[in-house]
């Protein structure tokens, strides 16, 4: 099933800096076929979790992935975002 971007919120990414605003949006997306790294992309790759998972890694504010490499999680736009999806 996949549906389009769908509004959920707001961010000000530095209200003492900007006063501009960040929409935040979800959607569902079909994936099909596999997934592949472009050279320019600073994305590793897609990674599916829990949503016990998810807050786990959010309360601990990072991440370790499979081959024991440890990630600060810390992006603003991210942390706004799942904390309004849990919201909904």
């Amino acid at each position: 099933m996949t549906f389009g971007p769908k509004k959920i919120g707001e961010v000000f990414p530095d209200s003492g800096v900007l006063a501009s605003r960040v929409e935040l949006f979800s959607a569902k997306v079909k994936i099909t076929g596999i997934p592949e790294h472009e050279v320019t992309e600073a994305i590793k790759g897609l990674l599916f979790m829990p949503q016990a998972e998810v807050k786990k890694m959010i309360k601990e504010q990072k991440y370790t992935d499979r081959e024991g490499k440890t990630y600060e999680f810390k992006d603003g736009y991210t942390l706004s975002a799942l904390t309004l999806l849990d919201m909904a």
